[in-house]
């Protein structure tokens, strides 16, 4: 069997797990493929709050896959350094995580711009690449209680 195949097996085993009591979730430093965040998105964890995948390569393909979670009390996402980009930022308007309050998109290929994302909040976004792209198809997501 090769190194990737035992790889792709092991990630299905952990993320496969119903941890019916998790809330936090730290995969930092991980190297995350496409293929295995769609693994994640498939998680069984009804009350993940927090989830953190800063460092992990994640990319625009993997956000597309994470999106399709079914996380009801996502609170925290932080993706920092998980090269995402301008149209990276199009795949969160797919994301149902109605409680998302703080979300971390520091250090990827985005400069600062700080816009109204709902009724008083307010977000930091460094978007080097189209700033205005990465703007504009954040706004368009529903998270009422997004505040950082």
């Amino acid at each position: 069997m090769h190194t990737q195949d035992l790889y792709v097996q092991n990630t299905q085993q952990i993320i496969s797990a119903e941890w019916s009591l998790i809330s936090s979730l730290d995969l930092c430093h991980s190297s995350l493929r496409p293929q295995t965040a769609s693994l994640l998105a498939q998680g069984k964890w009804p009350l993940l709050q927090t989830l953190d995948l800063a460092c992990t390569g994640l990319g625009p393909k993997g956000l597309a896959e994470l999106v399709k979670g079914k996380w009801p009390h996502l609170q925290v996402l932080c993706l920092h350094s998980c090269l995402l980009n301008a149209e990276a930022m199009a795949y969160f308007s797919l994301a149902d995580w109605p409680k998302l309050r703080d979300l971390s998109l520091g250090d990827n290929n985005l400069e600062l711009e700080t816009f109204a994302a709902s009724e008083g909040a307010y977000v930091n976004v460094w978007t080097r690449d189209g700033g205005f792209a990465a703007i504009t198809e954040l706004v368009k997501c529903n998270w009422p209680t997004l505040r950082n």
